[in-house]
């Protein structure tokens, strides 16, 4: 058989027009009207930001406010930068602290109202939405009090990218401050979280929102390297996060209700069933975790509590239940048949065990 030599004509598809409502068009022109509007408040955020460092600079933002009287008493030699060391670092260790939403709203309510002038109670109550700008602005100002060294800005001292509309403001800090924590991509957890590994070596530019925006760079930095590492993993980094804001509201409010009136008994008891559980509930996560790291630490509990039955306050606890109150109790480990004296320290079990 001959083919023909013709090219054989394919049907002509007709492309209608897609028919869209003046409903439709008004609502893209709504949604345009808010991307415009994120696009302007992140800027905006961003300067709120830069402002409040520039009033750091000039010794405008009262930073002994984080302190408490007593605690002001012992820094009255301090000036801006100790103070600032002493919120981020953690005098007895000398380390840095693992910064929390609760530590970010303790700046922005302490710190950041009272720089501007402001009666605390009479802001939270009538501007509780600006309240909310200084909470979210809060782990940037720090940060950028922090490492403003590492701040690209251009001979005008500006730190920003040029916007309008349609492109949003960025702040440009330089490459060697994510650098700094290793050159390899994959073992540098700020260049895996903020970069992409084809852009190392480039200025980052961010907005102050967004997966990879200023505010989560901010908070990132007063993770734990625990955390930093596990970002990835949203199941350890929310187990780490719940537990390490837990821990800091409970050493910021950490009295059980007392009193024998009124309402005081029922709240106190309320109060430790939730204490109760919580334990429980933590001691169960470490079981099931059945790993050699949560089996220390179940370890490490059971000494604190070996520990604590031990006291006279406990046996005298135990005593009011017993109908012999000349009973004693003891709560040390019997290790090879012989007790072993819980108080000698956890320390000294482990090595005690390792030598057997």
């Amino acid at each position: 058989m001959i083919k023909s030599t013709k090219e054989e004509k394919q049907p002509k598809v007709e492309i209608k027009p897609m028919v869209v409502s003046s409903l439709a068009n008004e609502n893209f022109k709504l949604i345009q009207d808010v991307a415009t509007t994120e696009r302007k408040q992140g800027g905006k955020m961003l300067n709120v930001s830069f402002n409040f460092f520039k009033m750091y600079e000039k010794s405008e933002l009262h930073l002994k406010e984080f302190f408490t009287v007593q605690e002001q008493a012992k820094m009255k030699n301090f000036g801006k930068e100790q103070y600032l060391q002493a919120i981020l670092n953690n005098p007895e260790t000398n380390q840095k602290r693992q910064l929390t939403n609760a530590h970010f709203d303790k700046f922005a309510n302490l710190v950041l109202i009272n720089s501007l002038g402001k009666n605390r109670d009479e802001f939270h109550k009538n501007h509780k939405d600006e309240y909310d700008v200084l909470r979210q602005a809060s782990p940037v100002i720090l940060w950028w009090i922090e490492n403003n060294k590492w701040i690209d800005y251009d001979k005008n001292k500006n730190p920003f990218t040029e916007s309008n509309d349609q492109t949003p403001t960025r702040i440009k800090i330089q490459y060697d401050y994510f650098k700094q924590f290793g050159n390899e991509y994959d073992k540098n957890p700020y260049l895996k979280n903020f970069y992409l590994k084809t852009n190392m070596g480039v200025n980052y530019t961010g907005t102050f929102r967004g997966d990879v925006g200023m505010l989560e760079l901010a908070k990132f930095s007063y993770k734990s390297t625990i955390e930093q590492n596990t970002a990835g993993d949203s199941k350890i980094e929310n187990v780490a996060t719940i537990f390490t804001d837990m821990t800091t509201k409970l050493k910021s409010n950490s009295n059980i209700t007392k009193g024998d009136t009124g309402v005081a008994p029922q709240t106190r008891q309320k109060e430790i069933n939730a204490i109760k559980l919580h334990i429980e509930e933590s001691i169960n996560m470490l079981v099931k975790s059945n790993t050699k790291e949560s089996k220390k630490a179940i370890f490490d509990i059971y000494q604190v509590l070996a520990e604590l039955m031990g006291t006279d306050e406990m046996n005298s606890y135990l005593k009011t239940i017993c109908k012999n109150k000349s009973v004693k109790f003891e709560f040390n480990p019997l290790i090879n048949n012989k007790p072993f004296n819980i108080e000698q320290g956890v320390s000294n079990i482990y090595k005690y065990i390792s030598n057997i």
